[in-house]
């Protein structure tokens, strides 16, 4: 997995965004780099990576042309929705799109919202937290697609699959999403 920040993430952070990850399975092995979003996915597709995680600086949909290249090459992208502050992000993402998008409870919400996690209060853990999850997932169900696991996860989450506007799809239930996903391969 890779953890893009910007250059204006301390170190501290990037060490704390690293262990989120590799603290939920021993199996995760993440590096950590600091460039553009647009050039950590196309570093992440250039070497093999199947996860990028962006908690720095705020999601635009300008962003969702790069998160569909991370699908289409088999992997996915996580980014903070916006910041750690509890307002509305107008205008920079009008929709949730190809780049799973997470806010953390009190964080900042808006159309591009559509996870609301509770593990952490900023927005720059709760997105590593959300790849690690996901890492996790694809590792334990490899002939699953990360688009499979992603819709697991909205289907399980706290508003039964429907998007709302502040909380997204809501609070994930790992335990739930854990359950379907086992199901799909059995």
């Amino acid at each position: 997995m890779l953890v893009c920040e910007s250059t204006f993430a301390s170190d501290a952070h990037n060490a704390n965004c690293k262990n989120i990850i590799e603290g939920i399975d021993a199996r995760l092995q993440v590096d950590v780099i600091e460039s553009s979003f647009q050039y950590g996915i196309q570093y992440a597709i250039d070497n093999g990576y199947a996860i990028v995680s962006r908690s720095t600086t705020g999601l635009e949909d300008s962003d969702q042309d790069e998160g569909q290249l991370m699908i289409d090459s088999g992997g996915i992208a996580v980014h903070a929705h916006g910041s750690n502050g509890y307002y509305e992000e107008l205008n920079l993402v009008t929709s949730v799109g190809a780049i799973v998008s997470v806010r953390d409870v009190d964080g900042s919400y808006g159309l591009g919202s559509e996870f609301t996690l509770t593990e952490y209060t900023y927005e720059s853990y709760v997105t590593p937290y959300m790849a690690g999850k996901l890492a996790k997932y694809g590792l334990d169900y490899p002939s699953l697609t990360y688009t499979q696991i992603r819709q697991a996860i909205r289907d399980n989450a706290s508003n039964g699959g429907e998007w709302q506007e502040i909380t997204g799809y809501g609070t994930p239930d790992w335990d739930a999403t854990e359950a379907l996903l086992s199901s799909y391969v059995t």
